[in-house]
């Protein structure tokens, strides 16, 4: 399908679609600090007011597990490739600063959960109901639906977010086929 990024279509799907991986995936997912954990923080779970916090909704998926794949779920997939470059950094050195308050995590790890978490947020996203529904609207041709410019959009954003660490240790080695 044209639709899909060729990353995710020709080298990474062949290896997420492999229980080992999984495996692996989500015991790197369980290393990182644990934290409260939205499960879906994305832009439009957000409200705001000028001069004022955002106000977060939707809050049905609440966990405590790896905040990393809360923040790789909002930069991988909500803010264009321009945008997440752009804010990524400072965004990075934001969450270390918070989730590592008390306790010893290293920026590096830091980074590193990220990553991995990158790689999850794909994982599910794969795997989820919503992205099976897209696809259906993508052989339908309806484009203009609002869940197909989202999945298109989240898709393709991650992917490219993605294509940067691709080649990284942590995900490398999840994707081996050892």
């Amino acid at each position: 399908i044209a639709e899909v990024p060729e990353l995710v279509l020709r080298r990474l799907w062949p290896s997420l679609a492999k229980a080992a991986t999984i495996q692996r995936l989500l015991a790197a997912v369980d290393q990182a600090p644990r934290t409260l954990c939205h499960g879906d923080w994305r832009l439009d779970n957000m409200l705001f007011e000028p001069d004022d916090v955002p106000i977060v909704v939707d809050w049905q998926t609440l966990a405590v597990g790896s905040g990393s794949v809360d923040l790789a779920l909002f930069l991988g997939q909500c803010l264009t490739p321009d945008q997440r470059a752009r804010l990524e950094p400072r965004l990075l050195e934001t969450y270390h600063k918070a989730v590592s308050s008390g306790m010893d995590y290293s920026f590096e790890d830091c980074v590193k959960d990220y990553h991995i978490a990158l790689l999850w947020t794909l994982a599910i996203l794969l795997g989820s109901g919503l992205f099976t529904q897209w696809l259906d609207e993508v052989r339908a041709g309806d484009a203009s639906s609002r869940l197909y410019k989202i999945g298109r959009n989240s898709l393709q954003y991650l992917a490219k977010a993605l294509e940067q660490v691709y080649e990284c240790e942590p995900i490398s080695t999840i994707l081996s086929n050892e």
